[in-house]
């Protein structure tokens, strides 16, 4: 999902939502191959995604599948490129199935 907080119009927008999509996709495609592994934006962006794409995308992304129930936030931490700590995440399906065991 695009959020459109720049107001993009026309082919800018279908272009934005279209690349916001196929974030997502990769996103979860990663998670799920990572048999339960915690990341942070940052390890998913260094991971999944060229210089290029903004790791802002990436919390974009991670943040739209939390919502929709695929990911879940952890609440660990690690220390992220800047020197703070940043949260991780982990897929939902595999975090279920170890708290239901």
């Amino acid at each position: 999902m695009f959020h459109n907080t720049t107001n993009k119009t026309n082919t800018a927008l279908s272009e934005a939502k279209e690349a916001a999509g196929r974030q997502e996709v990769i996103v979860l495609d990663f998670f799920n191959r990572q048999h339960g592994s915690d990341y942070t934006p940052f390890e998913v962006h260094d991971k999944c995604f060229s210089d290029d794409t903004p790791v802002t995308s990436i919390r974009r992304a991670i943040t739209n599948l939390t919502d929709d129930g695929k990911l879940i936030k952890t609440l660990s931490k690690r220390v992220g490129p800047y020197g703070r700590k940043c949260f991780t995440w982990v897929i939902a399906s595999l975090k279920k199935e170890t708290v239901e065991c």
